[in-house]
């Protein structure tokens, strides 16, 4: 059942660690993706059994996927959340069935983002100027910042109408990588991503 904004950002705060501007932002966009979803397609994802079938996409890896996964049933563990690095500050909530392959609603979703006009850069500065980085930290205290983002609820937020392919979850076939031997999605080069040039550390 997704919260009110201003009830879930409790818990917002405390899966995130501080206090954040994205993730108080992010509050407010996953309840109107959610609430759009019921008014233009008829999806109740307060339902239970229908909340099961939500999944989401966040296109940036910073603050978002925390307000997501706090205010709906979709996390990175369980496969209903993918994070997108594309450093875009938007957000999609949509429906898929894997049980019932005629589902009309099925790719139906709602892509939220942040409003970047004039009008409403003057109304709430201090957000847009954190937002858009025009004012360092020491600058703009992250207070004043979540006041305006309060303050502004949805008048700075868009949204567009989207089908999505496929439920963005993926199986994959298991193989034991040719270099150092662990298990890992199967490669048609017999390498891990690892050990071709994503290793994030080294050993001793």
């Amino acid at each position: 059942m997704i919260l009110k904004p201003d009830e879930a950002m409790k818990g917002v705060f405390k899966l995130h660690g501080h206090e954040s501007p994205g993730t108080a932002v992010g509050a407010f966009m996953t309840e109107y993706a959610a609430e759009l979803l019921g008014k233009l397609y008829g999806i109740d994802i307060k339902n239970d059994e229908t909340a099961k079938n939500i999944y989401a996409a966040a296109e940036t890896d910073v603050c978002l996927p925390d307000s997501i996964q706090v205010m709906t049933h979709c996390t990175i563990g369980n496969g209903k959340l993918r994070v997108l690095g594309w450093g875009k500050f938007a957000l999609t909530l949509y429906y898929y069935n894997k049980h019932e392959g005629g589902d009309k609603n099925n790719g139906k979703g709602v892509r939220v983002r942040i409003i970047t006009g004039e009008e409403k850069q003057k109304k709430y500065r201090d957000f847009y100027d954190w937002f858009l980085k025009r004012k360092s930290k020491h600058e703009l205290p992250k207070e004043r910042v979540i006041e305006d983002i309060k303050r502004a609820k949805r008048e700075i937020l868009d949204y567009q109408e989207v089908r999505v392919k496929g439920s963005g979850s993926v199986k994959f076939a298991i193989m034991f990588c040719e270099k150092c031997g662990e298990p890992c999605p199967k490669a048609d080069n017999g390498l891990c991503r690892g050990c071709i040039s994503q290793k994030y550390y080294t050993t001793k």
